[in-house]
């Protein structure tokens, strides 16, 4: 994750749902919620990008609810 001039920084995935290899190269942080419907259209992209690439790419979801 990016915040600015500072350069990269950790985002905690311990015990977030995730899909893939734990020791992919690129790790994807979805913050979504189940009922938003943009969130329900990328999904089955991520998905896909999960089982084309399985060791190179990890999904992880965090819940971040509408309201």
């Amino acid at each position: 994750m990016w915040n600015g001039s500072r350069g990269p920084s950790s985002i905690v995935t311990g015990g977030s749902p995730e899909l893939g290899s734990p020791d992919a190269i690129v790790t994807i942080v979805e913050w979504a919620d189940f009922e938003c419907p943009f969130c329900r259209l990328v999904s089955p992209i991520l998905d896909d990008l999960v089982h084309r690439f399985p060791t190179h790419v990890r999904l992880v979801y965090k819940f971040y609810p509408l309201g």
